[in-house]
């Protein structure tokens, strides 16, 4: 046994080492961001239905995050300005407070969230598998699971609470990152 582990642990810490590296590099590519872009497809799991949403993000540093409903089509044009305590509905000349808990994912919310999430290391686990890096981040009931490719660019999300699954997200198009290093 213990020449088992003594020729395992090697491989054990250099794949340990770098997935600690990927989620560093992970982390600095979105804190380092000028701007990022994002184009989405949100399916919200509720407990009578599930809907798909379509939605753009945008956020500059130092600026407060812009989400954009584009599908469906009854709420299309909808935006959003979201800080980290708010967000604000706007639609044609009306504006609104929501007043929600920005802890709670929202389809509005949630990409802001994310992205957040990976700019600031706080991922409780890092993996991979192949070509892809799968980044977990556990917030008290809620758990935050996205896969990314090689570059960092996400593919994938998945948000879980109390393990079960409530919203399945596909990026589209994600711009800002400096995905080609």
């Amino acid at each position: 046994m213990k020449k088992f582990i003594a020729l395992f642990l090697p491989l054990f810490l250099l794949v340990a080492c770098g997935e600690e590296d990927d989620a560093k590099l992970l982390s600095e590519k979105y804190r380092s961001a000028p701007s990022i872009s994002i184009d989405a497809e949100i399916r919200a799991e509720f407990s009578d239905r599930s809907d798909v949403y379509r939605v753009t993000y945008d956020y500059e540093r130092g600026t407060d995050a812009k989400v954009k409903v584009i599908s469906p089509a009854t709420i299309a044009g909808i935006e959003a300005t979201i800080d980290e305590t708010s967000a604000t509905l706007k639609f044609k000349d009306t504006v609104l407070e929501t007043g929600m808990d920005m802890n709670v994912p929202t389809p509005m919310n949630v990409i802001h969230k994310l992205v957040k999430v990976w700019s600031f290391n706080d991922m409780s686990q890092i993996g991979s598998e192949g070509d892809l890096i799968l980044l977990v981040f556990q917030d008290g009931e809620h758990e935050y699971r996205t896969t990314f490719n090689e570059e960092y660019m996400p593919i994938s999300a998945e948000i879980m609470f109390n393990s079960k699954l409530i919203m399945k997200i596909d990026f589209l198009k994600c711009e800002g990152a400096n995905y080609d290093n």
